[in-house]
């Protein structure tokens, strides 16, 4: 019988390896509607894996993590929409800068996007380029000593290497390519 943990928002979580991981139910994240064409990554249907590292099954996720996970429910509609308009201005050269080559590149997501898919013209034309695959939880990421949460997508523009955005719940700190993002750079047009 699986180890498991129990949360009484975000469910019963099993232990796998050096995770604790549960689906969840994230409604405004469906808003990300990429398909793939792949059988095991269709259509949000609104639940999505969240993920808690840990070193062992003795261990719980920490408090503040949990915290933390709980903040990115409460204000997920909030999230989908900094994200989109997020990659939105990194697409068109404003705001801060991810160091990716899609930052100021609009003209070349369109080239890689082909003929499959239309180009963006704003914020909202982003979410149907997305499909979130995941939300994982980590203790800390690089010199960020406090927990972050690294959403990981599909992208129909990044279609090798796919996305993953950092966030603290509330608001993007980062992106750049699966399970690699960076922390974004000062704001570029100040």
């Amino acid at each position: 019988m699986p180890n498991t943990w129990q949360h009484p928002v975000l469910g019963t979580f099993e232990f796998a390896g050096s995770r604790w991981a549960a689906d969840v139910k994230v409604p405004a994240f469906k808003e990300f509607s990429y398909d793939t064409g792949y059988s095991n990554a269709r259509r949000s249907s609104g639940k999505h894996a969240l993920i808690f590292l840990v070193d062992s099954e003795k261990e719980n996720p920490a408090a503040a993590e949990v915290e933390l996970a709980l903040t990115l429910l409460e204000n997920q509609q909030a999230l989908v929409d900094a994200i989109a308009q997020a990659l939105w201005d990194e697409f068109n050269g404003r705001g801060s800068a991810s160091g990716m080559w899609w930052y100021d590149g609009l003209d070349d997501v369109a080239r890689a996007l082909g003929k499959n898919h239309a180009p963006p013209n704003g914020a909202q034309d982003v979410k149907r380029l997305l499909l979130l695959e995941s939300i994982v939880v980590l203790d800390s990421y690089f010199s960020y000593r406090k927990p972050v949460i690294m959403l990981t997508f599909h992208a129909a523009f990044e279609q090798e290497h796919d996305v993953s955005i950092l966030t603290d719940g509330k608001s993007v700190l980062g992106s750049g390519y699966a399970l690699e993002p960076s922390f974004y750079k000062a704001d570029t047009t100040r």
